[in-house]
């Protein structure tokens, strides 16, 4: 969100987002800041997330790829 001087807010455009995404990569690289091992790993933390705090989500995780779960139906 972008604030005028008069306390206005609006939404970024799109493309200013992905400018500033741009600019942050350019200058400190990609972060590494989601433990994951994969995309699809990726985004099954981030579901539990939503709804567990992140040990039991690592726990999950870990026993979901202990019984070869952990990967996109075909």
């Amino acid at each position: 969100m972008t604030r005028s001087r008069k306390g206005r807010t609006g939404a970024r455009s799109e493309p200013d987002l992905l400018a500033l995404h741009d600019a942050l990569l350019a200058r400190f690289g990609p972060q590494g800041w989601w433990p994951a091992g994969t995309a699809f790993e990726m985004i099954v933390g981030a579901i539990l997330t939503q709804q567990t705090s992140w040990k039991n989500v690592e726990i999950a995780i870990e026993k979901l790829k202990a019984n070869h779960l952990l990967a996109p139906a075909r």
